[in-house]
């Protein structure tokens, strides 16, 4: 979805909740994730909220502001439906 949309300003970036940062290193070159993994500290938990399941997926939008949360797996078909109708809303799409 990323190389789908990144035209219209669109990108991944995944946030690990491991400390271990060599671990979280290695899971990536695993599953050769291709786009950047932060380390959530604390001021990543309040920012976004308490994460009870994984994956937890957010859609923000430019200014920072979380558009949508989807708690657990989301199918792509809906995700990538809420993902067209915000770049349309923000003028991108």
């Amino acid at each position: 979805m990323q190389y789908k949309y990144e035209d219209q300003g669109f990108s991944v970036i995944g946030i690990s909740l491991d400390r271990d940062h060599l671990a979280v290193r290695n899971f990536m070159m695993r599953l050769d994730i291709n786009y950047p993994v932060a380390m959530a500290d604390v001021d990543t938990q309040v920012n976004f909220g308490r994460v009870f399941r994984v994956p937890t997926s957010f859609l923000v939008d430019r200014q920072g502001n979380i558009l949508e949360r989807f708690d657990g797996y989301v199918e792509r078909s809906v995700f990538e439906n809420r993902l067209r109708s915000a770049l349309q809303l923000s003028g991108a799409g």
